[in-house]
């Protein structure tokens, strides 16, 4: 009787592999997310009025659209004028009163959209102005420069937790590469089948099964299997390559760390359902702190590289 007996070698994933990785790095520009924000929250505190007369651009309006391709009629609301629906019919709607039907070709995307519609109701909208008082209404901000000043932090500390992601996927991505990481067939077979037991019970929760989602998609199941096997393959190199790293540099998280973290983070826990008091969580805070801290080494060792449209810009 043979037994073939595969032992997977552990990399060397220390801090001179790390240093000798070298990824692109992303700009990270907060300017539109901020804006965006600051319009949600004048949305959310601008006030309507119902206007006699007709519409025009600005105003909120109801309408009942029927087109050939939708079985019945239905429902909507926007503002006129404003995103890419309120822009499209703004042709159509302005100067009409409530009542009034007209019809109406418009042109959404990639498509033409013709049909009939009817409007049901006209709102004069009455928006604030964007100033310390706005920002006293919205929040406990004495100033507009305040209300500001937080929502670009909190926008920054997004855009530097995506920019810390996409560093360490590409690094992961590279070091895997350069060492040539790879997997046995039955390995990769396993992982992707779990990933497509995954899948599916997502779908499920979702009301949907696995043939819908292929269609709707209009992709084949070969095609899925193969795509979810790339991914699976990428999370086995992930998880070698962190594990690696771990014991090449000693990465552990003391009783201390794990006090301090459960102290700063008892609303997350809490959510979580992690219970710190027994083993299990705090076995469960401890292999945060580690993958955290891993992940913060392999960022902060890599060398960057200027994206090509950031060197394009700087000329």
């Amino acid at each position: 009787l043979k037994v073939d007996v595969r032992v997977f070698e552990m990399p060397k994933a220390d801090h001179d592999l790390w240093g000798d990785v070298e990824v692109e790095d992303i700009q990270t520009d907060t300017t539109k997310a901020v804006e965006s924000r600051i319009k949600a929250l004048v949305d959310a505190v601008t006030e309507t009025s119902p206007k006699n007369g007709p519409a025009a651009h600005g105003d909120l309006v109801t309408v009942t659209i029927a087109t050939e391709k939708a079985k019945n009629p239905y429902h909507t609301e926007f503002t006129v004028g404003e995103g890419e629906v309120g822009k499209a019919y703004e042709p159509s709607l302005s100067g009409m009163n409530v009542g009034e039907s007209k019809h109406f070709s418009v042109q959404m995307q990639e498509s033409v959209l013709e049909g009939d519609i009817t409007l049901d109701g006209i709102a004069e909208k009455h928006i604030p102005e964007v100033n310390d008082e706005f920002a006293r209404s919205v929040g406990a901000f004495d100033s507009l420069v305040e209300l500001r000043k937080t929502l670009e932090e909190d926008e920054q500390h997004k855009a530097d937790e995506v920019r810390k992601d996409s560093i360490f996927s590409r690094a992961i991505e590279s070091a895997a590469e350069k060492l040539g990481i790879d997997f046995p067939g039955y390995v990769r077979r396993d992982a992707t089948q779990e990933r497509l037991g995954e899948i599916k019970e997502s779908l499920a929760r979702n009301g949907l099964s696995l043939n819908e989602y292929l269609k709707y998609n209009n992709i084949s199941a070969e095609q899925l299997t193969q795509d979810v096997e790339a991914d699976a393959v990428k999370l086995l190199q992930r998880d070698l390559l962190m594990e690696a790293t771990e014991r090449a540099c000693g990465i552990v998280a003391v009783d201390a760390d794990i006090e301090a973290y459960v102290e700063s983070h008892k609303e997350e826990l809490a959510k979580a359902d992690i219970d710190t008091t027994i083993e299990k969580g705090r076995k469960t805070v401890r292999n945060v702190i580690v993958w955290e801290n891993t992940r913060s080494l392999i960022v902060g060792a890599v060398q960057l590289k200027e994206s090509p449209k950031a060197e394009q810009e700087a000329q």
